[in-house]
């Protein structure tokens, strides 16, 4: 049997996500709208995003790489053979964080994923 994973778009879809729906929850915490998204691999990006976050909205750098980080690295980390249920709005806020979502896995299944 594939696993089965559902990455969802913050803590506030966690927080009201049916339990009856089983599978691994994988939480995308960004704001990928708004600040640095420079990087020329997967963790100067991590870098850049902590310390834009760390500059604009006060949240320490170790706050980003404790809670962020680990849920993207989740992504970079799904089986082949799985199945994966992308929940995201239709507003920029979350179509970006889908993109990158998207972009993730695509690397991700073509081999190409740098971590």
């Amino acid at each position: 049997m594939n696993n089965t994973y559902h990455i969802l778009n913050g803590d506030s879809l966690k927080n009201q996500f049916p339990t009856s729906i089983l599978g691994e929850l994988i939480i995308a915490r960004e704001c990928l709208v708004d600040g640095n998204i420079q990087g020329e691999d997967i963790n100067e990006l991590f870098v850049n995003r902590a310390r834009y976050l760390e500059s604009y909205s006060q949240i320490p750098a170790g706050t980003y790489f404790e809670r962020t980080v680990p849920e993207i690295t989740k992504i970079t980390n799904i089986p082949a053979d799985s199945a994966i249920y992308c929940w995201f709005e239709d507003d920029l806020f979350c179509q970006a964080n889908l993109w990158f979502v998207l972009h993730l896995l695509s690397k991700q299944q073509q081999g190409d994923l740098v971590n």
